[in-house]
């Protein structure tokens, strides 16, 4: 398995002082690792797939778009309002995002 944290930079102080900002960059930039990253980030949905995958922001289309290799929807042109749209019952929906929260 590809040890992913090679592949993340930390940008202390980006964009402000006390931020401290993960650069995927390095990841997107080796096929391999994005490969990896792509087929270990499906795992969890492999057994009951999404019915669709909403890739928010532009690092977020991008890794949407790998999860969506498999055939799966992608909804990456969605605009909030019409986001909670998505949630349908009975119907589930990934939100791919490279923002988060924590260490």
């Amino acid at each position: 398995m590809t040890d992913f944290r090679r592949y993340i930079q930390d940008v202390p102080d980006f964009p402000s002082p006390g931020i401290l900002f993960r650069d995927v960059t390095p990841l997107l930039a080796s096929p391999s690792a994005f490969g990896d990253a792509a087929k270990a980030m499906a795992e969890p949905f492999r057994a009951d797939p999404p019915a669709k995958i909403l890739g928010i922001e532009a690092r977020g289309f991008l890794f949407g778009a790998a999860l969506s290799a498999s055939g799966i929807e992608t909804m990456s042109n969605v605009t909030w309002p019409f986001a909670a749209d998505l949630r349908r019952a009975g119907k589930r929906t990934v939100i791919s995002s490279v923002i988060s929260q924590g260490a």
